[in-house]
């Protein structure tokens, strides 16, 4: 007689977790879903290659900033400003205290 009690027991515990397994899975679907859509309205690239072009254009600036003689200096600026940037390149002057 226990056998069958710890039987039932069982087989209800089981039947608990299979629902809470289909029920979290229910919710991980649908958050899923959600971002996707929400991917979907957002423009992350374009930002993101704004950035690395910012960033080039301001390591480029430290080199400038560190190189030595002006040759160097003239054909660093030179190549900035022939550079399509999406920060102003005078502006970055300005900022860095150089113009």
């Amino acid at each position: 007689m226990s056998d069958s009690k710890n039987k039932k027991a069982q087989i209800g515990e089981t039947i608990t977790w299979v629902v809470a397994t289909i029920i979290i899975v229910v919710i991980l679907i649908l958050s899923l879903y959600t971002t996707s859509l929400l991917a979907q309205t957002k423009k992350i690239a374009s930002y993101k290659y704004e950035r690395e072009s910012d960033l080039l254009m301001e390591k480029s600036l430290f080199s400038y900033f560190l190189a030595e003689d002006e040759t160097t200096k003239a054909f660093i600026y030179d190549w900035l400003r022939e550079q399509e940037f999406n920060a102003d390149l005078e502006d970055k002057f300005e900022e860095l205290g150089e113009t």
